[in-house]
């Protein structure tokens, strides 16, 4: 049976590892791991990247649109040129037209600033796509016709379930075959070799830092622009906060503060530096997160729910610490599939357990009912009444309960009329007692001991006492009206009552014990109810009960000698 219920939670937990929810909850630890490896365990590479943003500060000191900004970018590709770059990326869309119409001449500024860039070594110019049809944005022909095809990649990036990018392409599937990206293409224009896509390493070397293109734009100093830009890979792009964002793990920006989006530069920057100095991770196969879930789902097999609790927070631990390890060194681990299952094992290792129990309380209460008061059983049930407990005092009422003339009865009947009968009457006087909160503690032949205010505390237990006196008669009375349409004897009981300090605990040996209550109020009450069979009253009370229900019918019967105690005040109710 218990391997059926591993069987099928594994089966669940694989059902649920290709759900969205799933896939989710991956891409989500996914991130958090990339989080803490990038605070934690910064992996180290060449800073051989650097961005010339198109910033704030740029636009507001070149008034022109964007699109006619054709001598300020052409001037600024220039000096970037001389400067003797390993690569130039241009992620800024070219004009699809000419505004020659509009100023003379500014087609041949910004073909100028093409043509430095092209000579001097690698350079790619990115191709956006239009997403209302999924083609690539057309480009002036003489722009074109200046960078040729070779010099063109495609910015775009896969967008996992959430929109954030955390993978990137070499090259993207087209109706022809493949186009390279602008990763692709700067990747293999400086490295020729080597270059794999795959997952964003975000942990990869240093937060970028941008140049301001007006910076470079107004610099005359050939020796600073060298500094900045030789030998290395120049990116120019948009850094504005609210323009070309992208959803991503962790933002690169380093200076930005902002944590899950990055200019569309930056991550363009993070993909080139994992293609060429990473080791991009790659996920896992099918088959181990099919062996994850399955021992995850073995976590049923705990012996209860809290061995299993412990545990399953231990594995869970441990999956989040292995994966972020794996991811460390260039596996992507989906442990999303194997938490749930472990937490859905839990649960169903929880609902077993509470369960079973609820099952073994039921069957102690069918089969103990009987043998001890329901307030004791209730005690037992909940934990609070268990072996070993040390007393405890609490003040307490005690009633002492017997049949008048019930050794001449049994004698004229037999046995089993005599157990029937006897039966009758503590059904009686024991359904009052339970029915005032009382603990029916022994029943001895015809004679009862009840007790008021254990296990259930009672503010008042003199009260409640009494009242159950008074009902145990009204019982009896009951009980007497039908023997006597049966034509049989009836029936006299006589009760006495005390209150007083006592402890309340197990008495016995550790195999075989009672729950009781043991003090001198239980004492006095057994023998006031001789008293009250030599007074001729149905129940005699002592002073310190009486105290406590002074609006009893009761009549004071002096005081009484009691053997082996003190004389008391005695009052009786006839």
């Amino acid at each position: 049976m218990r391997i059926y219920a591993v069987a099928a939670l594994a089966l669940l937990g694989l059902l649920f590892a290709w759900t969205p929810i799933a896939e989710r909850i991956d891409l989500s630890l996914l991130d958090a791991q990339f989080s803490f490896l990038r605070k934690f365990e910064p992996k180290p590479a060449p800073d051989d990247i650097i961005v010339v943003g198109v910033d704030d500060r740029t636009f507001k000191e070149i008034p022109e649109p964007l699109g006619l900004w054709h001598e300020p970018l052409g001037r600024t590709l220039a000096k970037i040129a001389a400067a003797k770059p390993a690569a130039i990326g241009l992620d800024v869309t070219l004009p699809d037209r000419s505004f020659d119409n509009m100023r003379p001449g500014l087609d041949r500024l910004l073909m100028a600033g093409l043509v430095s860039a092209r000579e001097n070594g690698p350079f790619v110019v990115a191709l956006t796509i239009d997403s209302r049809n999924n083609a690539a944005r057309n480009i002036h022909l003489p722009f074109l016709a200046v960078l040729q095809e070779e010099r063109l990649g495609i910015a775009l990036f896969a967008r996992d379930a959430d929109g954030t990018v955390r993978r990137f392409s070499l090259a993207i599937p087209t109706e022809d075959g493949t186009f390279p990206t602008l990763v692709g293409r700067l990747c293999r224009a400086v490295q020729k070799k080597g270059c794999r896509d795959g997952f964003i390493d975000y942990a990869l070397g240093q937060p970028f830092r941008y140049v301001p293109m007006i910076e470079v734009l107004k610099s005359n100093d050939a020796q600073y622009l060298e500094k900045l830009f030789k030998g290395r890979i120049v990116l120019i792009g948009e850094t504005q906060r609210f323009s070309d964002r992208i959803a991503v793990p962790v933002n690169l920006a380093g200076w930005e503060t902002t944590k899950y989006d990055a200019p569309g530069v930056v991550v363009h920057a993070s993909a080139l530096r994992t293609a060429m100095h990473g080791n991009p991770p790659e996920e896992v196969g099918k088959p181990f997160k099919i062996i994850l879930v399955s021992l995850a789902a073995l976590l049923f097999l705990m012996a209860n729910w809290r061995l299993a609790l412990i545990t399953g927070g231990i594995a869970a631990a441990a999956l989040i610490a292995g994966a972020t390890f794996a991811l460390h060194h260039g596996h992507v681990l989906d442990i999303g599939a194997a938490l749930a299952t472990l937490a859905l094992a839990w649960a169903v290792r929880t609902a077993h357990d509470a369960w079973n129990a609820r099952r073994e309380r039921d069957r102690l209460r069918t089969e103990f009912a009987g043998f001890v008061s329901p307030a004791v059983l209730r005690g037992i049930l909940k934990g609070e009444i268990r072996p070993g407990h040390l007393g405890e005092r609490r003040s307490l009422a005690f009633i002492f309960a017997d049949l008048r003339g019930s050794t001449a009865m049994t004698a004229q009947t037999t046995p089993e009329d005599a157990m029937t009968l006897l039966n009758r009457f503590h059904q009686a006087i024991g359904t009052a007692i339970h029915r005032h909160d009382g603990m029916l503690d022994n029943i001895r032949g015809d004679g009862v001991m009840a007790v008021f205010g254990a296990p259930k505390p009672l503010p008042e237990p003199m009260r409640k006492a009494w009242a159950a006196v008074e009902d145990m008669f009204r019982g009896l009375d009951r009980l007497n009206a039908e023997l006597a349409r049966e034509g049989k004897p009836l029936l006299t009981m006589v009760a006495g009552v005390a209150y007083g300090e006592a402890v309340v605990g197990h008495v016995g040996a550790r195999d075989r014990f009672n729950y009781t209550a043991i003090g001198d109020a239980a004492n006095v009450a057994a023998r006031l109810q001789d008293q009250a069979k030599k007074k001729g009253v149905r129940v005699m009370v002592a002073g310190p009960a009486r105290e406590k229900v002074p609006e009893a019918p009761l009549e004071a019967q002096g005081t009484l000698l009691i053997d082996g105690h003190e004389a008391v005040e005695g009052w009786g109710w006839r």
